[in-house]
């Protein structure tokens, strides 16, 4: 599927924006729940992704995963966010490479060893068609991390649907939080 078929929902950088600017997004970085999550997320990238070969952060908000990563991923990190508010939150963390896009139309300027798809599937008509549309921006042996929070079911689709659309999980962990009860499903993905 094309960039170009891909929907965008029109709402979605006009209340990211004024979400942003209300602090809505703050404790991303700032709570202790959220901490394992990102950690998990950071120990697949040093664990699956070779130096040099760059991950892409597909709905980076602020930045708060670049905070996690090793200096050796760092250089290679580019960050992509429908929200330009949260970018200019992001700059502040002296990213190198931020983009103020949707993920449905961003096009990449390179191939990644790793894309992520940090807590944001849920924010596309087509979650399977974004994910197809990134595979030709992958490096010959990249992954994706896909994390999705448990809540009410809506992930289940996303979860069941991996096989189906040609993506393998070669690794999947369930994360609970002590603080607040909170459970995440962090995956390393490789498509076939």
């Amino acid at each position: 599927m094309s960039v170009a078929e891909i929907k965008v929902r029109e709402d979605v950088q006009e209340k990211f924006d004024h979400e942003f600017a209300a602090g809505k997004w703050s404790y991303l970085a700032s709570s202790s729940r959220e901490v394992p999550r990102y950690g998990a997320v950071a120990a697949y990238i040093e664990w699956s992704c070779p130096e040099g070969e760059g991950v892409l952060d597909l709905g980076c908000g602020e930045g708060v995963l670049f905070r996690y990563l090793s200096d050796r991923h760092k250089k290679g990190y580019v960050g992509v966010d429908v929200s330009d508010v949260a970018l200019n939150k992001a700059r502040a963390a002296d990213i190198q490479e931020l983009h103020c896009s949707p993920m449905e139309k961003f096009i990449p300027p390179r191939p990644f060893g790793l894309i992520i798809f940090n807590e944001v599937l849920y924010y596309t008509t087509a979650p399977f068609d974004v994910m197809g549309y990134y595979r030709p921006y992958l490096t010959p042996d990249g992954c994706a991390i896909l994390s999705l929070f448990r809540f009410k079911g809506n992930e289940s689709a996303i979860w069941s649907g991996l096989d189906e659309r040609g993506w393998d999980v070669l690794d999947r962990t369930k994360i609970t939080s002590a603080r607040g009860g909170l459970t995440w499903d962090v995956a390393l993905l490789r498509p076939r």
